[in-house]
């Protein structure tokens, strides 16, 4: 694993700006923010995977957001920009703004707790928790370990996805990003949530 200049000090200092990081990420909706925050923690994962993996990590990542944009005005119709109508509903421009911001804080969030998992690794997390709350300490540091994997497991999909798209012949039709985003989501939830039954299950 790489090492970073968190490395120097004690791990309450990493997990402080991490701390502070999280609050500011899911708490501000200002747009600039946000895209200052969304470009900060790119950058910081490029140092910390390299250019390539969070190449790879924003061909999912950025459909997401569009997904969210997209889904907002389904559920809050509010706005003074009145952009079309379907029947009675009306769909406005600051519906779709804000859900395109929620996406971006989602993503934002998403690299931000994959940096920290690759700052904070499993025993600095002990180190800080295992004295004063182990059970604490046991659940953060398997969460760390679970999102590198979910992060993986989705690069590996998408992966898988686009050969299989690139292999279809030339007179089938391929299916748009959008739904490529759901197929992908989809089978990382489940994935998800396999993983938690298996942990959950008693040892024999």
């Amino acid at each position: 694993m790489k090492r970073t200049a968190f490395d120097l000090f004690h791990p309450v200092v990493a997990f402080g700006y991490f701390a502070v990081m999280f609050a500011l990420s899911m708490t501000a909706m200002q747009p600039v923010y946000l895209a200052i925050s969304l470009a900060s923690v790119l950058s910081y994962s490029a140092v910390l995977r390299g250019w390539r993996a969070t190449g790879r990590s924003l061909l999912w990542q950025l459909p997401l957001v569009a997904v969210v944009a997209l889904a907002n005005p389904l559920f809050s119709a509010s706005g003074s920009t009145e952009l079309f109508r379907l029947g009675l509903r009306a769909f406005y421009l600051e519906s779709f703004v804000y859900g395109a911001c929620m996406g971006v804080m989602l993503i934002s969030v998403i690299v931000l707790f994959s940096n920290a998992s690759q700052v904070l690794t499993s025993d600095k997390v002990m180190t800080l928790f295992g004295g004063v709350a182990p059970t604490i300490g046991l659940m953060l540091s398997m969460t760390a370990r679970l999102v590198p994997q979910f992060l993986r497991r989705g690069n590996g999909i998408a992966d898988v996805e686009r050969a299989c798209t690139a292999a279809r012949p030339a007179e089938e039709p391929q299916g748009s990003s959008l739904s490529c985003a759901a197929t992908c989501g989809g089978l990382r939830c489940s994935w998800a949530g396999a993983w938690k039954t298996r942990s959950r299950r008693p040892a024999p």
